[in-house]
């Protein structure tokens, strides 16, 4: 056992935080130009809403940032081989996630996210339903493609003709 009860330690561990990011269609304005038919220009609000709010001009997103803290041991808990400590940041903490110094800890919590984000990504190979075979998911995967495609062929089709359309009223 490294640590004693009321020792002063430094916990790496990672958090979550809510960031923002700049909404793509409307750049932050909260609404968009819409040219109709007729070649008149309306504007709308933006779709970048959170629920019955209106447009906010950005999209929200949770990220997993490095994070230590010094904390006191309160309480040591043992099963078999595995010692993990109590302090009043957390339920409980493994000694690999408690150093001496502020740096070792800086070091284990930039560890812990970079873990997290190749955990996070392993998730793209594993089945979205374990109760499905590999061939139910390339079938389904390969229609939600399909059927991608053909909205972004449509709405890119209707943004040609709002091109060519302001095009024309221009001259």
């Amino acid at each position: 056992m490294k640590y004693k009860i009321g020792d002063l330690i430094w916990y790496a561990h990672m958090k979550y935080v809510s960031k923002t990011v700049t909404c793509p269609d409307c750049f932050g304005q909260k609404a968009l130009t819409v040219i109709k038919g007729d070649g008149s220009q309306v504007s709308i609000d933006c779709g970048c809403r959170h629920g019955c709010e209106g447009p906010r001009g950005y999209y929200e997103y949770t990220a997993y940032v490095p994070d230590v803290r010094q904390v006191a041991i309160q309480r040591i808990e043992i099963e078999g081989e595995n010692i993990s400590y109590g302090h009043s940041q957390n339920y409980s903490a493994q000694e690999s996630d408690m150093f001496d110094n502020k740096e070792d800890a800086e070091k284990r919590a930039v560890e812990l996210v970079a873990q997290h984000e190749v955990e996070e990504l392993a998730k793209i190979y594993r089945k979205d339903k374990h109760n499905h075979t590999w061939a139910w998911h390339v079938r389904y995967h390969r229609e939600c493609l399909k059927r991608a495609m053909k909205d972004i062929e449509y709405h890119s089709a209707k943004l040609n003709v709002a091109k060519v359309k302001a095009k024309q009223d221009t001259e």
